[in-house]
Order: structure tokens, then C-alpha cells, then sequence
């Protein structure tokens, strides 16, 4: 299980003109981070925009994020949904995908 230490951020999550989520620079950001000394990664969490995302979306930047930081940090990943059984399907996603704190 995951100790929190050290900075960790809660990373914004880039989107594209359209709207969609922007893989290319999302996978940047995660590499920024890890580069820049933090500590874990927070994906979907307090920056605000996760609340405009769907299920699927959400399940995309988590995955994307945990294959980005291939174990050099740790990946929390923010699975609060607005229902209960979305919250549970999402932390369990996240768990399969290898994300390390959900």
C-alpha cells in the first residue's frame, strides 16, 4: 500500500479543441512530473474539470497516467463519483489498472 510523502500534485488533465482528452499531452504531463522530482501523481482529483468527465474518460486518464509513469511514482488516482456504485466500479477499475492509491 501506498504511503503518502512528498509533493504530490493534483494534475490537471489537458483536452484537445473538440473536447476530448488530449493522450499526447497528458502522457507529457505525467513525464513533466515525474521529471520534476514529485513524489505520486494525482489524476482526476481537486483540479475541478474530473466533474465534467464521464466514467469512460475518467478510466482513460487513469490508465493512460498508470502506463505513463510505468512504477517511477506512484499513481492516486481520484475515484469520487457522483453515485455510489460509479465510485466503486471507478476505484475498482483503478486498482486493476495498477493505479497505486485510489
Amino acid at each position: 500500500m501506498y504511503k503518502m510523502r512528498g509533493i504530490i500534485p493534483a494534475m490537471v488533465t489537458p483536452f484537445n479543441k473538440d473536447y476530448s482528452i488530449d493522450e499526447k499531452g497528458l502522457r507529457e504531463l505525467v513525464r513533466f512530473l515525474i521529471n520534476g522530482g514529485v513524489h505520486c501523481i494525482l489524476v482526476g482529483g481537486s483540479t475541478g474539470e474530473y466533474t465534467l468527465m464521464n466514467k469512460e474518460e475518467r478510466k482513460m486518464i487513469i490508465r493512460i497516467a498508470v502506463e505513463e509513469a510505468g512504477g517511477k511514482v506512484p499513481i492516486m488516482a481520484g475515484t469520487g463519483y457522483h453515485g455510489t456504485e460509479e465510485t466503486i466500479e471507478l476505484t475498482r477499475y483503478a486498482a486493476d489498472v495498477g493505479a497505486d492509491s485510489e
